[in-house]
């Protein structure tokens, strides 16, 4: 049986404390859902080509889109500093991923768009299978190519949300948590910005914006500041023709 007098002496946390614990715990919530959102998009990436493999034609085109979206969920390589800013290496990085992802699902839109093959396993069909597929049971066999182009659609629309992910969105930024400096008043009730920390509902994880996403791959590089002049490293100019002797 429990004494009550460590009830009596048992200590609270204060409101800063809770307010403290509270944005602990967002952080962690925070940091496991962009985790979990990343494979989700990544894992229904895999299931959309599948599916479009199931009604295509083509096994290069599957292979360089599992290609593609194994790139696209390590975008960036771990380098050191010997290989220059890793702001702009990222920044290539994903100039390069948001280019192929166009291209590819490009190249895939206008196949099976021009050139679709209507292949049957029966002499007198016309229907549009693959080199490899299979029918599930109740499933109307597919007659013409919409199909398929809809689930290029739907995997182009998947793997550029996957790059706004996965290469456009700053991790330190999603996960910030700022601490109110005023948290209670004097009659030691807690201001609404205190509560905003993730028990109210009240609070935006990530806003993923395409668009922006793709624009800002387009736009023009952003050079890296040179932190000595040229003629530092080539030498002084008064020393460069004794040095052409």
């Amino acid at each position: 049986m429990s004494d009550p007098s460590n009830f009596e002496t048992q200590r609270h946390p204060t409101v800063e404390e809770t307010i403290v614990n509270n944005v602990s715990t967002l952080y962690r919530r925070k940091k496991h859902f962009l985790g979990d959102l990343r494979r989700l998009m990544g894992t229904l990436g895999y299931v959309f080509i599948a599916m479009a493999y199931l009604r295509d034609f083509s096994l290069v085109l599957f292979i360089l889109r599992c290609t593609l979206q194994f790139l696209l969920s390590e975008p960036f390589p771990n380098v050191g500093p010997e290989f220059g800013s890793t702001f702009n290496i990222k920044e290539g990085q994903a100039r390069f991923l948001m280019r192929s992802v166009l291209i590819f699902n490009g190249i895939c839109l206008f196949v099976h768009l021009i050139f679709p093959l209507p292949v049957s396993p029966l002499p007198s069909g016309h229907y549009y299978y693959g080199s490899s597929s299979m029918q599930f049971i109740g499933e109307s066999a597919p007659c013409t190519p919409w199909g398929i182009l809809a689930y290029d659609v739907a995997t182009f629309f998947l793997q550029l949300v996957y790059h706004a992910l996965m290469c456009g969105t700053d991790d330190s930024e999603v996960l910030s948590v700022s601490i109110p400096e005023n948290s209670s008043d004097e009659f030691g009730s807690v201001s609404s910005e205190a509560v905003s920390d993730g028990y109210n509902g009240n609070v935006t994880v990530i806003t993923i914006d395409v668009l922006a996403n793709v624009k800002s791959c387009f736009k023009a590089p952003t050079l890296p500041e040179i932190a000595e002049p040229v003629a530092l490293r080539l030498g002084n100019r008064d020393t460069l023709p004794s040095l052409l002797v």
